[in-house]
């Protein structure tokens, strides 16, 4: 059976040395998939998954632009004083 699979090698780096481009153009390919694969799955996880770094996260202001126009989701968000304590808000 491990005699088979060297077999199977053996004759797959065979064929890949014969082709050198589609050798080079399947690793770059490979490199792109997996490195786009860690970047989104790093974006996910810092995006989606992990809480933002924060106080008071239902504080912030959700802001996008629809036809032109600029919407807001929160409205609770204002800005504190300078030098002034943290009031508590009157919702």
């Amino acid at each position: 059976m491990l005699d088979l699979l060297r077999q199977d090698a053996r004759m797959a780096l065979r064929g890949l040395r014969r082709a050198p481009a589609f050798t080079l153009s399947a690793i770059l390919i490979l490199a792109i998939a997996i490195g786009m694969a860690a970047a989104m799955a790093t974006i996910f996880d810092a995006v989606l998954r992990r809480r933002l770094p924060v106080q008071q996260q239902d504080r912030i202001a959700v802001l996008w632009a629809e036809r032109g126009r600029w919407r807001r989701v929160a409205t609770r968000l204002r800005r504190p004083r300078a030098g002034a304590e943290r009031e508590p808000h009157d919702a």
